[in-house]
């Protein structure tokens, strides 16, 4: 019921999956992140008790780094491997949301200035 498009192709939109969780789970907080194993149309899924917060984030966390903890204890750590490189879904929705504001803020000011309204403008 989830698997509905979160593009052309199909896939499982992020949204869609923790609205779904949070029906059947209602007491308990959902993580979703990107695959552990690196799978590039993957994500992992931690549900925990929403009483256990601290608790439930702290083994998300461990869960998350467990591949990759000796590199991150290197002391020579190059940050920019562990940096996601792709933004999700939610970025680039929010980022053509932000454009499109202020595209529409600039032709406002624009018809302010060409009207006379300088002040507006």
């Amino acid at each position: 019921a989830v698997q509905v498009g979160a593009g052309d192709g199909g896939g499982i939109c992020p949204a869609e999956l923790r609205e779904a969780l949070a029906e059947v789970l209602p007491e308990h907080h959902v993580v979703l992140t990107w695959s552990r194993e690196g799978v590039v149309d993957a994500m992992d899924v931690y549900a925990f008790p929403k009483h256990h917060m601290v608790a439930g984030l702290r083994a998300v966390e461990a869960d998350a780094v467990a591949p990759c903890l000796d590199q991150l204890l290197e002391a020579d750590l190059d940050l920019e491997t562990f940096v996601n490189k792709a933004g999700s879904m939610d970025e680039d929705e929010a980022k053509k949301r932000d454009a499109d504001a202020e595209a529409a803020a600039l032709r406002e000011a624009k018809k302010a200035w060409e009207a006379g309204s300088r002040k507006e403008a």
